[in-house]
């Protein structure tokens, strides 16, 4: 099934001089590229970083907003905390893979309860349930998956890194460092 609703990418880096209103900008111009403002719906898969929501919503206003936490992120973090909270690699594997599934089938405050009583013994499972209470709206993975919505920016992130790379590694091509970063 194929999702009734226009959707963009930008991943610029913007922390390297650019600012909020800069990255908004683009995304604006990036939207009508790609007949965003068309849609109805405009989703945003992002690490849940404030500014990108608050740009978005500014930029996409008046559209209905669906703002997804990147699985990957929160994936992550999770590995990191259990890192930290379990030495025992067995132990630390099954309980990454039953929290992951929990995490995934949008029960991520079931996690949080999980986690709880270890918070004040270790500092990532604090930072972790933190993270988690905060984007705990944009963490709905399994409503977004019947909604055949993507859940992580990786697929993306790997297309671009494909193309880049089968392009600068093209038989009798050279580039030189100017060229590749223009």
């Amino acid at each position: 099934m194929r999702f009734p609703t226009a959707a963009a990418t930008d991943s610029a880096d913007v922390g390297g001089g650019g600012s909020l209103s800069d990255y908004a900008v683009r995304l604006r111009r990036e939207g009508m590229h790609r007949g965003i403002f068309h849609g109805r719906e405009v989703v945003i898969i992002s690490d849940g970083s404030k500014w990108i929501e608050n740009s978005a919503s500014a930029v996409f206003a008046g559209m209905d907003q669906t703002f997804i936490l990147d699985q990957f992120h929160v994936l992550e973090k999770l590995s990191d905390t259990l890192i930290e909270m379990l030495s025992d690699e067995a132990r630390r594997k099954a309980a990454y893979k039953r929290l992951k599934k929990l995490v995934m089938d949008g029960k991520a405050s079931q996690v949080i309860g999980e986690l709880a009583p270890e918070a004040s013994r270790h500092d990532k499972v604090a930072e972790f349930i933190g993270y988690c209470r905060s984007n705990l709206h944009r963490m709905r993975y399994d409503e977004y998956r019947r909604r055949g919505i993507p859940v992580g920016s990786g697929i993306i992130e790997g297309g671009c890194k494909h193309v880049v790379v089968d392009c600068l590694k093209k038989s009798d091509s050279h580039w030189s460092r100017a060229r590749t970063a223009a």
